[in-house]
């Protein structure tokens, strides 16, 4: 069965596919045709959903732009971290050093006290044989000037 549908203004005339015909079938005119409430709806309906679309892309762009602004501070950030970084690094090994410097320090003011405290043991020995000496100096004194008067 072949597919056969209305043309012109008479419901009696069809057009198939398989016809020949000389000119192309003309569309009829009638109410239906014409502009109903619903279309004109659906149209205010379609230019507002074209609105909202717009709008839309031109948040898209926005927010693109934005994090390609972020992108780029992400980026600055991370530079100046990086030679925070190395700052930091730099002190660390400048304090290691310090921290080495304090440690030889310590250790000489270590040593030094302890020399300090044999040479203060050293001076109080020292002391007392002199005065030993002294007393034993003094004795001996005495007794030439005993032997000289006899």
């Amino acid at each position: 069965m072949r597919e056969a549908f209305p043309v012109g203004n008479l419901h009696d005339q069809f057009y198939t596919a398989f016809q020949e015909v000389s000119k192309p079938p003309q569309p009829r005119s009638g109410s239906w045709l014409e502009p109903s409430s619903d279309a004109n709806e659906a149209d205010r309906h379609g230019q507002d959903v074209r609105q909202e679309i717009t709008r839309l892309r031109n948040v898209v762009d926005s927010l693109t732009t934005q994090v390609g602004t972020y992108e780029t501070t992400i980026d600055d950030l991370t530079t100046q971290l990086g030679v925070y970084g190395t700052t930091i690094d730099d002190l660390t090994t400048q304090f290691g050093g310090h921290d080495i410097a304090i440690d030889d320090l310590t250790t000489q003011v270590e040593q030094d006290s302890r020399r300090r405290a044999e040479l203060t043991k050293y001076a109080e020995d020292l002391a007392k044989w002199t005065e030993k000496v002294q007393i034993h100096c003094d004795k001996a004194v005495k007794e030439c000037r005993t032997m000289m008067k006899k």
